[in-house]
């Protein structure tokens, strides 16, 4: 899916053929990217959650496992979720103004 959101972002540009038009086609790009990546995180999210769910109510040592899964799950949805609050705040502590969307 991403070679083809490359692929098209790529025809438009070469349509297109103005520096305006480029830089456009750039942003329209991260942003659908930013979307899709978005919808991608939550799918894995709930399937790691199911996984570790039945992991850990059926199995000892798998429930250890599990706990750990779930703690790992859980860090990475935030990372995912507030990427660009993190990535704004460091831009702005080096005197930087990041705009997105």
């Amino acid at each position: 899916m991403a070679k083809v959101m490359l692929l098209n972002w790529w025809f438009q540009i070469i349509a297109a053929g103005e520096a305006q038009n480029f830089w456009d086609a750039v942003k329209k790009f991260l942003a659908d990217t930013k979307t899709n990546l978005t919808m991608v995180s939550w799918g894995v999210f709930v399937v790691a959650v199911i996984v570790a769910g039945i992991m850990f109510a059926f199995g000892r040592s798998a429930s250890e496992l599990a706990k750990s899964m779930i703690g790992k799950v859980i860090i990475g949805v935030i990372l995912v979720s507030f990427a660009v609050a993190i990535i704004s705040t460091i831009a702005s502590m080096g005197g930087q103004t990041p705009s997105f969307g």
